[in-house]
């Protein structure tokens, strides 16, 4: 019998290969992040009174958001500023706050005193 020919543009469609292609670019990027053991990320953990809290701010281009952009795609970056608090008040928190997040952070930023000359 005589060999088949298949037509390729009628056995596969090209938003089906160009799918599968994606599919498994995702598959191995997401492979070498767990091989690198850079899946989960690492965190970094921000904490202090307002002005850490502003350091996330967009519209004065924070401290906070250039860390992050800095450790994009290497550390998640997780800010906890409490505007108005002061050392005591941080902490009272700093177990609450170390209790929310899933693992400890690698790094970590405590930026207090800024409220302390406030009677509180």
């Amino acid at each position: 019998p005589p060999a088949m020919m298949v037509d390729p543009d009628k056995f596969f469609s090209r938003a089906g290969v160009a799918s599968l292609v994606a599919l498994t670019a995702v598959g191995l990027h997401l492979w070498h992040l767990r091989r690198r053991r850079l899946f989960p990320h690492p965190q970094v953990l921000l904490f202090g009174d307002s002005l850490t809290q502003w350091g996330m701010n967009p519209d004065i281009k924070g401290w906070g958001l250039t860390m992050a952009d800095w450790y994009i795609r290497r550390a998640d970056v997780i800010n906890r500023g409490m505007s108005g608090y002061n050392s005591r008040w941080a902490l009272e928190l700093i177990p609450l706050v170390l209790r929310e997040i899933p693992r400890p952070p690698v790094l970590a930023t405590v930026w207090l005193g800024g409220n302390d000359a406030a009677d509180a």
